[in-house]
């Protein structure tokens, strides 16, 4: 196996002084929060607030469930509702959370959104020593600053979600793989192994990525054969698998959600569908830029043959095949495009760096330039997600939940027609409500094979249920055959700005 470059034999320039890639390191490190850090308080309704309000419920549920001092009532809604989210991966970023409520006290939104911050930069420290350990201190710089000061990277790391958790072990993860395959030994396979299974563990999507770099890793030493011989190697895969293994072991004989995480996955029909492709493009143009890819793909290829071009190329190979399995989501929601990140980063930082070193300039002015440059971009990027978070202010929304929800009793039972599925009304408006499904979740069952009728749909939402809440009037009016229902068959019974409420108790036939 190749050992690793010195500094020195990759011609780096932010290793003289050689205190200088340190402190690059540092103020990035320190740049990056601080950008992370702004407006830290406002309600997490700034990125794709359904999956984060869902954290919210499932972090108070656990909080709440052993909390004194609160009415039963709350106790028991607040632990109705954790318990009423499907189990998609183990609740990590949830149980941190809620302990955390325990240590402060009581609730703060704020709470795992640092956490997501604290992950994601410490794989901005996995992400220096990885690009390290395979292209040299000019890459990881460049690599870290574009990690760190990339703007949609600095408003999804934010998120209380654990795809920036995920995100981050995955990088610690390739980190331990690269450093086995440089130099094999039994501790360093059981760390390569352990760091696996946690993000395995984490979120076991991050399968692909994880073995696509380890795919890429083992080929560059041309013979499997010998490999699969190799008992460091089974122990590796053995810890990388065993977590995860006994999770879904867990959800599927305790929790009975195996199912659950597996259902509305797998579309392949999606692959002879143009509109896939090109809607898949714009979601991963949301994440990295044309350019950015582009420098990527150069910088992949200006490594030699070897271990590094072959990591990172498995990784853009698993990648592409989480893709294709994932094909309705890559297509919609753009955080699914997450780990790459870190890879385009990688690529993009050697493309950079490979560049300045070209340069026809003494050494010194390429350093200052790319000191320059690096800071231009951070900052640019940077200030531009801060102006983002500065334009908004969810606050009032926030209020406007509660104002809604003091109308009603908690006894009260409600079928709501609201955005981000109505989960906002259930945490900051403590309702007991169910929602209804809009056109693209239809849409979604229906590619699965999945039939629903809609009497037989509406019948099961609203048996027991008094009220049916609207509050999203462009998704009721894509539902011609709701608004029907509701406006011939039940009274009417308040409306207000942004709002409208049903009678369910009292159906009434048309004449």
């Amino acid at each position: 196996m190749e050992g690793p470059l010195s500094p020195a034999e990759k011609g780096s320039l932010f290793t003289h002084p050689r205190w200088l890639a340190g402190l690059l390191l540092v103020l990035l490190l320190a740049g990056g929060a601080a950008f992370r850090l702004y407006d830290l308080t406002d309600p997490p309704l700034d990125f794709h607030p359904t999956r984060q309000v869902r954290s919210l419920i499932i972090a108070r549920g656990m909080y709440f469930q052993n909390l004194a001092g609160i009415p039963e009532w709350q106790r028991e809604f607040a632990v109705r509702q954790w318990r009423a989210q499907d189990v998609i991966e183990p609740p990590i970023m949830e149980a941190l959370t809620a302990s955390a409520y325990q240590l402060i006290g009581g609730e703060a939104l704020w709470i795992g959104r640092l956490f997501s911050i604290f992950f994601w930069l410490a794989g901005g420290v996995g992400l220096w020593l990885l690009a390290r350990r395979l292209m040299g201190e000019d890459a990881a710089v460049w690599g870290v600053a574009l990690y760190l000061g990339w703007q949609y990277a600095i408003l999804a790391s934010r998120s209380f979600q654990p795809d920036p958790l995920m995100t981050a072990a995955i990088i610690w993860s390739l980190w331990g793989a690269a450093g086995w395959h440089t130099r094999p030994g039994w501790g360093r396979s059981v760390t390569a192994g352990l760091l696996a299974g946690a993000a395995l563990l984490v979120k076991w999507t991050a399968v692909f990525f994880i073995a696509g770099g380890w795919l890429g890793l083992l080929l560059t030493d041309g013979s499997l054969r010998r490999l699969w011989r190799n008992r460091q190697v089974w122990v590796i895969g053995g810890l990388a698998v065993l977590p995860g293994l006994l999770y879904a072991l867990y959800s599927a004989l305790v929790l009975n959600s195996l199912q659950g995480q597996l259902s509305l996955r797998f579309f392949p029909q999606m692959w002879l569908d143009a509109v896939f492709y090109l809607r898949w493009w714009l979601r991963l143009n949301d994440v990295v830029s044309l350019a950015w890819l582009v420098l990527m793909i150069l910088g992949i290829f200006c490594l030699p043959v070897g271990r590094a071009r072959g990591l990172l190329l498995g990784w853009a190979a698993g990648y592409g095949v989480y893709a294709l399995i994932f094909s309705y989501y890559v297509s919609t929601h753009d955080y699914y495009h997450l780990p790459l990140i870190p890879l385009a980063a990688l690529g993009a930082g050697n493309a950079l760096s490979v560049l300045l070193g070209r340069l026809q300039l003494p050494a010194g002015w390429r350093r200052g330039l790319g000191v320059l440059l690096i800071a231009l971009v951070f900052l640019a990027e940077g200030w531009s997600a801060r102006t983002l978070l500065k334009r908004q202010d969810f606050r009032p929304v926030v209020e406007q939940i509660q104002t809604l929800a003091a109308r009603f009793s908690p006894q009260d039972s409600l079928v709501s027609l609201a955005p981000d599925y109505s989960l906002p009304l259930v945490y900051w408006g403590w309702l007991n409500t169910t929602h209804w499904f809009g056109v693209g979740d239809f849409a979604l069952r229906q590619a699965a094979g999945q039939s629903i009728d809609f009497e037989e749909y509406f019948q099961n939402q609203t048996s027991g249920r008094d009220y049916f809440l609207v509050t999203d009037f462009e998704e009721l009016a894509r539902q011609p055959q709701l608004q029907a229902e509701l406006e011939n068959h039940y009274p009417l019974m308040m409306e207000g700005q942004g709002f409208r409420v049903y009678d369910l108790r009292q159906r009434k036939e048309l004449p």
